[in-house]
C-alpha cells in the first residue's frame, strides 16, 4: 500500500481543491507515522500548507480558502483551521516558528508565520522525531523526513525534534502517552529532565485528556506517577491492567483505586481533581469488627463507609489479588474463609425491606462466627 492508498478518497478530494488554490499541502504527524507501523487508518489528519508561489502572502491567502458546504469549518488559535466532515476531522495550519517565553507551560510562545521557512525549521515546534515526518502533495507525493524521524520510528523510540521541546509539560505527558500505546522507549534526555519535575506542573485538565486517550486512564496516571515519584508495585499494575478496558467512563476507572496505598490513592485524585474522588472506600475491611455490631450499626456503617460496594468488589476478584490483600492486611478474611462466608444460605424473608441488603450480612456473620 502506498500513502495514498492509506488516505480517505474524500480527504484526497479535499487535499485536490486545496492545491488547485495554489497550496502545496504537507500532510504531517500521526498519519505518516501510524502508515508506516501499519496501523488503523487515520480519520483525523494535521496538514502544513504552504504557497506554491513564495513570493505571495500566505496569510491573506490561507485566509481566502474556499471548502465546500458539507464542511464545517472552525478558527482555532495560531490561525488553525479545523475542518470536519462526516468521515474525517482535519487541522489545517501555516509554516510558523515559535518564540518561547520565559515560562513552563503550554502557551507559552509566540507564532511567526512564514511560507518560506524551510522544513528543518517549521519541524522544530513538533514534539517528536517520528510525529514530524511529512507527505507533501503537489501534483504528487514526496517523503520529507526533516528529523530523521524514520530512523527513530525503526529504532521504536521517542526523540525531541528540538530544544523547544522541553518548554512544554504538556510534552513530557505526550511522551508518557506514546510509550504506552506505541510501545517504544522515551528518550534518556527526555527522562533526565522529567526527573527534575513535580507532579504539581501537570494541570489536571492534560493529565485527563492524554490519559483519556490510552484507554487505560489509571495505569496510564501510574506511569506519570512512577516516572516522578516513586515505582508501583507490580502486582497492583497488573490487576489494574485486567480492570480496565475500553470504556471511557473515568469514574469507572477509578475504582481500581479501591485497593491502593491512602497516599497515592489522594496524589492521584489531586492529580485528576478531587471532583472525581468516588466515596466508595471502606478498608481496612475487618470482617472480625463488623461481627460485634448490631444490624443498626451495620447500617450506619455502611452509609459512612459503603462497606457492601466494597464486599461486592472483593468478591469478584481473582484469588491471587486477593492473596495480595490479605498478605498487606487490607482484609482480614483469607480467600477460602471469604468464600465460605458469602456462600452460607440464610433466610431474610421476615426482614423489612429497607434492611435486606444489610440484614443478608448481618445474618451470614452472624451464621459464621457462632459455628
Amino acid at each position: 500500500m502506498n500513502f495514498e492508498q492509506y488516505l480517505l478518497p474524500e480527504f484526497i478530494t479535499l487535499i485536490e481543491k486545496i492545491h488547485n488554490q495554489g497550496f502545496k499541502i504537507g500532510v504531517v504527524g500521526g498519519t505518516v507515522r501510524d502508515f508506516f507501523l501499519q496501523r488503523k487508518k487515520s480519520l483525523d489528519y494535521d496538514c502544513e500548507l504552504r504557497l506554491i508561489n513564495l513570493d505571495a502572502d500566505i496569510q491573506k491567502s490561507f485566509s481566502q480558502l474556499q471548502f465546500d458546504k458539507n464542511i464545517k469549518v472552525t478558527k482555532l488559535p495560531y490561525e488553525i483551521l479545523r475542518l470536519e466532515h462526516k468521515s474525517f476531522t482535519c487541522e489545517l495550519s501555516m509554516p510558523r516558528v515559535e518564540h518561547y517565553k520565559n515560562e513552563f507551560n503550554h502557551s507559552n510562545f509566540e507564532a511567526v508565520f512564514s511560507n518560506n521557512l524551510d522544513y528543518t525549521e517549521s519541524a522544530k515546534r513538533r514534539d517528536f522525531t517520528i510525529n514530524a515526518m511529512m507527505y507533501e502533495f503537489n501534483g504528487h507525493w514526496e517523503f520529507i523526513d526533516p528529523c530523521n524521524g524514520k530512523k527513530d520510528l525503526e529504532a521504536k523510540v521517542l526523540r525531541p525534534c528540538s530544544l523547544d521541546f522541553y518548554q512544554d509539560p504538556v510534552r513530557y505527558l505526550r511522551a508518557i502517552r506514546f510509550s504506552r500505546v506505541l510501545g517504544f522507549k522515551i528518550d534518556q534526555e527526555i527522562l533526565l529532565a522529567m526527573s527534575d519535575l513535580g507532579t504539581e506542573v501537570f494541570s489536571s485538565h492534560y493529565l485527563r485528556q492524554e490519559a483519556l486517550k490510552t484507554g487505560k486512564p489509571v495505569s496510564y496516571i501510574l506511569d506519570v506517577v512512577e516516572l516522578l515519584v516513586d515505582p508501583i508495585d507490580s502486582i497492583f499494575r497488573d490487576f489494574l491492567e485486567e480492570i480496565e478496558g475500553n470504556v471511557f467512563d473515568i469514574k469507572k476507572h477509578l475504582s481500581g483505586l479501591l485497593f491502593i496505598e491512602p497516599e497515592l490513592r489522594d496524589l492521584i485524585f489531586e492529580m485528576f481533581d478531587y471532583s472525581l474522588k468516588i466515596d466508595f472506600l471502606c478498608f481496612p475491611l475487618e470482617f472480625n469488627s463488623l461481627k460485634k455490631m448490631s444490624l443498626i450499626e451495620l447500617e450506619k456503617f455502611d452509609e459512612e463507609n459503603n462497606l457492601l460496594n466494597t464486599i461486592k468488589q472483593v468478591k469478584a476478584l481473582d484469588e491471587k489479588y486477593y492473596k495480595y490483600l490479605y498478605d498487606l492486611e487490607v482484609i482480614d478474611f483469607d480467600f477460602q474463609e471469604f468464600h465460605q462466608l458469602n456462600s452460607i444460605s440464610v433466610d431474610i424473608s421476615e426482614v423489612e425491606n429497607a434492611q435486606k441488603r444489610f440484614a443478608q450480612l448481618y445474618k451470614r456473620l452472624e451464621k459464621y462466627f457462632d459455628s
